[in-house]
């Protein structure tokens, strides 16, 4: 005697069961939706409070400005601050051709006493962070204590800050020497890199 699916003891609970288990996924995916709709009528400034379980990104990145940091984005300078301040100690000068921009910018290329080197622009005004304390030994601007500057956002080093050690008249009492590799052109996402280099005489 053959026995078909249908009529064996257990088919009838079976079926019931799977079906039991297609109405709970259903109302599952019924209730996402209905949340989902929820969340997305509450107007700005009403209903829950969900600031609490935002991640905190730090500052957010400036868009105002001409030159940004390379990995985070964030705002460092703009081209209407740069300031030529030259240095007796730089080893040679050049300027680098900025796309937008009216005029090259001037470059001076320093090494450090770890034989390091840093090509550097001088502004007047930079959205950065001193860390640390101002020291007066080795300053390639002599006259000028100088502070390791970071990004506000990443925290990576981007240059120096300048301070007079006795401000004079006619001089700056305080100017920013940024790294230019360390910044990527705001508008195009070029790279100092990616600029044209023409040698001061």
């Amino acid at each position: 005697m053959c026995m078909y699916p249908n009529s064996f003891p257990f088919s009838e609970p079976f079926h019931i069961l799977k079906k039991s288990m297609k109405f709970v996924q259903f109302s599952l995916i019924l209730c996402q939706l209905l949340v989902l709709v929820v969340f997305d009528s509450i107007p700005a400034g009403h209903g829950l409070d969900l600031s609490r379980f935002a991640k905190d990104e730090g500052p957010p990145a400036s868009t105002a400005s001409d030159f940004v940091c390379q990995p985070c984005r964030q705002g460092l300078m703009n081209l209407a601050d740069v300031i030529f301040i030259p240095s007796e100690k730089s080893i040679h000068t050049f300027n680098h051709t900025v796309r937008g921009a009216r005029q090259p910018i001037t470059l001076q290329h320093f090494v450090n006493p770890q034989d390091l080197s840093f090509d550097l622009v001088t502004v007047s005004s930079a959205h950065v962070v001193g860390h640390g304390h101002f020291y007066a030994e080795h300053s390639w601007w002599p006259g000028y204590s100088w502070q390791v500057a970071v990004c506000p956002k990443c925290r990576q080093h981007v240059g120096w800050v300048f301070q007079a050690i006795t401000p004079e008249e006619g001089t700056a009492d305080r100017f920013y020497g940024l790294i230019f590799s360390h910044l990527s052109h705001n508008a195009t996402g070029d790279t100092s890199l990616y600029m044209t280099r023409r040698n001061v005489l």
